[in-house]
C-alpha cells in the first residue's frame, strides 16, 4: 500500500485514512514527492544507461575539467 502525506516535525499526516488500528507499528519509506533533487547523487545515478555515448563523453569531460589541479599553485616561485 502506498500513501501520501505531509511531514509535521516527527509526525506524518496521511492524505487518506488507513484501515489499521491506532498504535499499529508500520514501516515507512521516506521519499520526497517529485523525485530526486536536481543534481543530487540519486538524480545522477538515475541517469545511468540513459545517455548516448557522445552525451556521456560531454559529462565525463566536464567532470574531469572540474578535477583538474592548477599546477602553478603547487610550484614555488623561484
Amino acid at each position: 500500500m502506498t500513501q501520501k502525506g505531509v511531514v509535521h516535525g516527527r509526525h506524518i499526516e496521511l492524505d487518506e485514512p488507513v484501515q489499521l488500528a491506532s498504535g499499529t507499528r508500520v514501516t515507512v519509506q521516506i521519499r520526497p514527492e517529485g523525485g530526486e533533487r536536481a543534481g543530487s547523487p540519486a538524480a545522477v545515478l538515475s541517469l545511468i544507461g540513459t545517455l548516448t555515448a557522445p552525451e556521456a563523453e560531454v559529462v565525463l569531460g566536464g567532470a574531469n575539467r572540474c578535477r583538474r589541479v592548477d599546477s602553478e599553485l603547487w610550484n614555488p616561485q623561484a
